[in-house]
């Protein structure tokens, strides 16, 4: 490399170091900063996974330890996680007598069980004989198409709202048939998702509000609740019991 080229590049790296972003920092302070928040994924990683041991660890003293626990355990962890996290499953296998390869075998069988996060809530289209002839796709595209999905994306970008294809819910003659989590929606037409979106959001605004007035009327009357349970039980007399 001639001298000449030399002291270009080098012009050129301290032209770099001197450098300010539009956001008022140098280079040196952006690796500073990319370095701290490497530092604290790393920091949320272990954190996670130190939970999610301690949570499976809970599961297992439940349901054991054997090799026939493994879809009560998968149950249970895809109940708490809405999906199964590849680590959770790691060590279920160096925890328990299950291998790898079964957990493969029963996760892929059973369409319950899901390897991908999911959103907090599942929309279950029906495509079911019934449905379909009702015009399920329809619904289900229209369903994709509110929530702006493409190629095989099935949740949401803001992770709330899953959807997937069901073969039945068991209300044929409601079709075509749409299910959120708990709740089920009958005779539903393409034009109309948003409708029922709309009275679902309706539905778990008033189930989070009655659930926020429970704790805290148990807040406020938790002495007075407590002194009742203290409080000698009640028998029946004799004469008072049906014979």
């Amino acid at each position: 490399m001639s001298v000449a080229l030399q002291g270009q590049n080098l012009i050129a790296m301290g032209a770099a170091h001197r450098t300010i972003n539009s956001d008022g920092c140098s280079p040196s302070d952006m690796r500073i900063t990319k370095t701290a928040l490497k530092g604290r994924d790393e920091n949320y990683k272990v954190n996670n996974e130190i939970n999610i041991r301690q949570t499976v660890d809970q599961i297992i003293a439940e349901k054991g330890k054997e090799r026939k626990a493994v879809i009560p355990i998968l149950q249970a962890i895809q109940n708490t996680y809405n999906y199964l996290p590849e680590e959770s499953l790691k060590y279920v296998c160096e925890k328990t007598e299950i291998t790898p390869e079964q957990i493969v075998g029963v996760a892929s069988f059973y369409s319950q069980f899901r390897m991908k996060p999911v959103g907090e809530h599942i929309i279950k289209v029906c495509v079911g004989t019934a449905c379909h002839v009702k015009g399920a796709g329809q619904v289900y595209d229209a369903l994709r198409r509110h929530f702006n999905l493409t190629g095989h994306e099935e949740t949401d970008a803001s992770r709330k709202y899953t959807i997937e294809k069901v073969s039945c819910l068991g209300c044929c003659t409601l079709a075509p048939v749409v299910q959120i989590d708990e709740i089920t929606y009958g005779h539903v037409a393409s034009d109309k998702v948003g409708n029922v979106l709309a009275d679902f959001e309706k539905h778990v605004g008033i189930s989070g509000a009655k659930k926020a007035i429970l704790r805290l009327f148990c807040h406020w009357f938790r002495p007075t609740i407590r002194n009742i349970l203290k409080r000698p039980t009640l028998k029946v007399l004799p004469s008072l019991k049906v014979r």
